[in-house]
């Protein structure tokens, strides 16, 4: 055989090697580019807070002997799982019943109250926080909550529905928000103020340029915060505030409270892990074949 033949049968052996890491490196490159493809999801964090929606009470279901009052909503440290409170005039409330609902205020359980309509639901559903900022609510604050499993230094999200309101027969302008802070007992450690809710009088429309002028129901707005933990345990605490003139009664309203781990770091799915692995293994194994043939 000559040297120009059996060169190119080497050539030739040498191409048919080829053929196979040929293979496995496209392989590979679909893998990756299905994996790119796929992108990296982060996993979406638990709630941290319990009865976040406050759904869960055990009030008293009687109504007001006056009336037809509904349930009997007022909030006290028992009854509202997972929450504590120091204010007096406080309710867990819902659609069916914030416009006629009794309360305990001196003792007096016979006394009915309500919220002007139409107070609609929240897009957390269910019940919701009513509490007025201007009477009894002398603070350090008005609910709060312990939440555990917090890794202290990280941050976390904070997210909330918030309104205003005003009582069934009351006017006056008002200015409602709530305060907001994490700590190691309620009212203590970093705290953040939300945007105003305004309320004004039909009679000074356009003073604050509100969309909600002249009605007794501000719409429900999501907010958004973050806090930095300071300790594995601490603190969720809510103050309600006004502007209110003294003996105006307004009520700021709150719903799906949800604080959950900040993170920025991707993670990919389980699918995109099974293609990730793939694409190592064909490029593992084209490197062995190569290493072979050297």
């Amino acid at each position: 055989m000559s040297t120009d033949t059996a060169n190119r049968q080497l050539s030739a052996g040498s191409r048919r090697g080829l053929r196979l890491p040929g293979a496995v490196l496209a392989l590979a490159a679909l893998s990756l580019a299905a994996l790119a493809m796929a992108g990296f999801a982060a996993p979406a964090q638990a709630n941290l807070v319990t009865n976040g929606s406050f759904e869960t009470f055990s009030g008293s279901s009687g109504g007001c002997s006056n009336n037809s009052g509904t349930n009997t909503q007022e909030v006290t440290n028992s009854d509202l799982s997972g929450w504590s409170t120091n204010s007096g005039y406080t309710f867990d409330l819902n659609t069916s019943n914030y416009g006629n609902f009794s309360n305990s205020f001196n003792g007096n359980g016979s006394s009915c109250i309500g919220l002007q309509p139409t107070i609609t639901t929240s897009p957390d559903g269910g019940n919701f926080i009513g509490s007025d900022a201007a009477f009894l609510n002398p603070g350090p604050v008005t609910l709060a909550t312990t939440i555990t499993g917090l890794v202290t230094g990280s941050t976390y999200n904070l997210t909330f529905y918030m309104a205003g309101g005003q009582q069934t027969g009351f006017t006056g302008n008002s200015d409602d928000w709530w305060t907001v802070g994490l700590g190691n007992t309620g009212g203590s450690g970093t705290s953040q103020k939300t945007p105003d809710i305004i309320l004004t009088d039909p009679e000074n429309c356009g003073i604050h340029g509100n969309s909600g002028c002249g009605v007794g129901f501000s719409g429900w707005v999501a907010e958004t915060m973050q806090f930095v933990a300071g300790a594995t345990s601490q603190v969720l605490w809510f103050l309600g505030g006004s502007t209110a003139a003294s003996g105006q009664p307004p009520f700021v309203l709150l719903d799906g409270v949800n604080l959950s781990l900040n993170t920025q770091t991707p993670v990919p799915e389980p699918p995109a892990y099974a293609m990730l692995m793939a694409g190592l293994l064909a490029l593992m194994g084209v490197r062995r074949i190569y290493r072979r043939k050297g």
